[in-house]
């Protein structure tokens, strides 16, 4: 019986999010379908998360399982490697604080790391936890 539940719960979420999939593409502009895309980097891996800076979007930092954090500050013209401190380059995640963009949280197979400078340099805040999620409360920006 428990099972019978699971597996309804399940497939509810699965319907609601492919709804929102097919809407969601249903209402792409013209001009987003018919764009051209080119790669600017960075080059190498695969794309986990982009996380635009609220208070300067010319500035975008990308997780990579295999590259760590990059950062852009021409939206995405240009990367550049934002490792300095990761004792690991797989991040599975990236969040920014929305207050004070300048502090980033990366997690991954090795713990979860803050930066207080704009991903210049990393600090193991949690070691050995392997994290694929992270999120900042957005009443408390302190709150991880």
């Amino acid at each position: 019986m428990a099972y019978h539940f699971r597996f309804v719960r399940y497939f509810c979420r699965f319907a609601a999010s492919f709804a929102v999939l097919i809407i969601s593409i249903a209402t792409l502009s013209d001009a987003v379908l018919a764009a051209k895309w080119r790669s600017t980097g960075p080059f190498g891996g695969i794309v986990n998360l982009l996380v635009v800076d609220p208070k300067s979007p010319k500035t975008i930092y990308e997780a990579s399982p295999y590259g760590g954090v990059f950062k852009s500050l021409d939206r995405g013209s240009t990367w550049l490697i934002a490792t300095t401190g990761l004792s690991d380059p797989t991040v599975f995640t990236l969040v920014i604080n929305p207050v004070n963009p300048r502090i980033l949280y990366a997690a991954g197979g090795n713990g979860i790391f803050r930066s207080t400078d704009g991903a210049d340099r990393w600090t193991m805040i949690n070691p050995m936890v392997n994290v694929h999620q992270l999120s900042i409360d957005p009443k408390t920006p302190s709150t991880l």
